[in-house]
């Protein structure tokens, strides 16, 4: 009999540690399939970002440099000046999707997500345009997800357009 309570007493302890085997690893494995999810979405977020800020610095090339025409291309764009220095902004929501500034005061789902701004300065001729896309969900420390600068001679580009 005694023998008997050994055996099962033995058997439940090797059940525990089975137990205890497996919790640990469906936990690393949790832990891993969390940081994939965390990854793919940063990697998702960043083509997003490349992407406008590339589409932005043909638009840049294309226009010559002229902000008022870029936003004319750019669907809901905002252009402000500042001197010799002007801004063009765009707003999207959490899927790229461009908002303009009434949807976001109309609609609080569609609040904007992500931000693109393109600083476009007049240096002697050569104009630089500073392209940046960031995120906008953590307010407190704005991260660029992508910087892109670009420059252009406006008066020798049009001059090898003759």
């Amino acid at each position: 009999m005694r023998n008997n309570s050994s055996k099962t007493s033995l058997f439940l302890m090797e059940l525990i540690i089975a137990i205890l085997f497996f919790s640990l690893a469906s936990a690393v494995c949790i832990q891993l399939f969390v940081r994939s999810h965390i990854i793919s979405n940063k990697s998702v977020e960043l083509n997003y970002g490349v992407l406008w800020a590339q589409n932005t610095a043909e638009l840049f090339y294309g226009c010559n440099g002229n902000a008022e025409q870029m936003a004319a291309f750019s669907i809901n764009s905002d252009v402000q000046n500042n001197g010799n220095k002007q801004v063009l902004t765009l707003f999207f929501d959490e899927d790229f999707h461009s908002l303009s500034s009434d949807q976001q005061l109309k609609d609080s789902s569609d609040t904007a997500v992500y931000r693109l701004t393109a600083d476009i300065s007049k240096d002697s001729g050569l104009m630089i345009c500073n392209i940046i896309v960031e995120n906008l969900e953590n307010s407190q420390n704005l991260q660029p997800i992508y910087t892109l600068e670009v420059s252009l001679f406006p008066d020798k580009e049009a001059s090898y357009e003759q």
